[in-house]
């Protein structure tokens, strides 16, 4: 009965602030690139595209400045290509990503039921999952690539297994 009459509470006091407090889903998608720090030397680093899927919560905070903040599950990653394209080697990295943004934005009517907005702001993401697929010619013998990814600050080549920084800023 307490649990109920909580929920209650809780609900009927949402009212009091749904007009500075919002909740949403955001859906969409998204290109990324990597930046290679290893030293080995890459023709390209071509963009994925992949997607974005989260919920997002918005604060007024007055005179037209808003908080933003959500959680959300992404995937990043690229196309690698190496030195010697004459060895045909190609492999595509992708990477989940648990994400946290935190923006403030600016919102101007324009007129009624439409506004320009100005933000700003960052995120920090943390890897959870992926996979390197394709096939690697280095040695002029052509290899299935098909490794996971693993998680850590150390950038040295292991054979199974690539090594990602497991947090991405922006």
């Amino acid at each position: 009965m307490r649990r109920v009459l909580v929920l209650c509470l809780i609900l009927l006091s949402l009212n009091a602030f749904s007009q500075k407090f919002k909740v949403g889903v955001e859906v969409g998608t998204i290109s990324s690139t990597f930046n290679n720090q290893t030293g080995t030397a890459y023709i390209g680093l071509n963009n994925i595209n992949s997607f974005q899927l989260g919920g997002i919560a918005e604060y007024e905070i007055g005179s037209g400045f808003y908080g933003q903040t959500g959680l959300f599950f992404n995937q990043k990653g690229c196309e690698k290509y190496p030195t010697n394209q004459n060895l045909g080697s190609s492999t595509t990295l992708k990477i989940s990503y648990l994400q946290l943004p935190l923006n403030i934005e600016y919102k101007i009517n324009l007129i009624s039921n439409l506004k320009a907005i100005v933000g700003a702001g960052f995120y920090i993401a943390r890897g959870i999952s992926g996979t390197e697929k394709g096939t690697e010619n280095s040695t002029g013998i052509t290899q299935v690539v098909n490794n996971s990814v693993h998680f850590t600050t150390d950038n040295t080549y292991n054979k199974g297994y690539t090594s990602v920084n497991p947090y991405d800023f922006g």
